[in-house]
């Protein structure tokens, strides 16, 4: 992430913030409708509405401080890492249509990943002493709660892709169950005994 200096810059990375959030709602819902484990579709979805509330936020916080000013490929580099992972991610799934347990377990571990990245992003942000030079005119108590409450969004969403990984667990222990099948009682009968 790319340090805000000016109110311009804060206003172009809530802005791309806005955009990249964006990115991250249409990946899990795209991972919602193509997975292949009943439980993790509203989970993910859960995840892909709370991305898409995060972006209509930054989005309005960045006009109420500046109207941005940032072309679209400007935000791979102000955001960084996280922008180019939700695309790497995006591009993974694009062309698949249906997601197997198998990859859906290698992407939940890469989501964490994402979802830690980005949650970071936005407690560096917090804690940034520009923010509060910034947006000295503007209710920065607001903003920093508003950004707390989707950092604290991205840490549930850790907790929520846990369950994920947890249900896939669960049911590869379920697939290697032994199979016991049932058999006809009769043939449990000691024949021939003369009773």
């Amino acid at each position: 992430m790319r340090k805000p200096k000016t109110r311009q810059d804060l206003s172009n990375f809530l802005h791309c913030a806005s955009m990249l959030e964006d990115k991250v709602s249409r990946l899990y819902t795209e991972l919602a409708q193509k997975t292949e484990l009943p439980t993790a579709k509203p989970i993910l979805v859960t995840i892909a509405d709370d991305s898409h509330r995060h972006s209509t936020l930054l989005e309005q916080m960045s006009k109420q401080i500046q109207e941005p000013k940032v072309k679209h490929d400007e935000c791979k580099t102000i955001t960084g890492e996280a922008w180019n992972t939700t695309e790497k991610f995006a591009e993974t799934i694009k062309h698949k249509h249906n997601i197997t347990d198998q990859e859906l377990t290698t992407l939940a571990k890469n989501l964490q990943k994402l979802e830690s990245i980005i949650g970071e992003e936005y407690a560096l942000l917090i804690h940034a002493k520009a923010l509060q030079l910034l947006a000295e005119d503007l209710n920065i108590t607001r903003l920093k709660t508003t950004l707390k409450e989707i950092g604290d969004d991205e840490k549930h969403h850790l907790e929520l892709i846990a369950a994920v990984k947890k249900a896939l667990t669960d049911k590869k222990q379920e697939d290697n169950a032994p199979t016991v099948k049932y058999q006809n009682p009769d043939q449990w009968i000691e024949t021939g005994t003369g009773t």
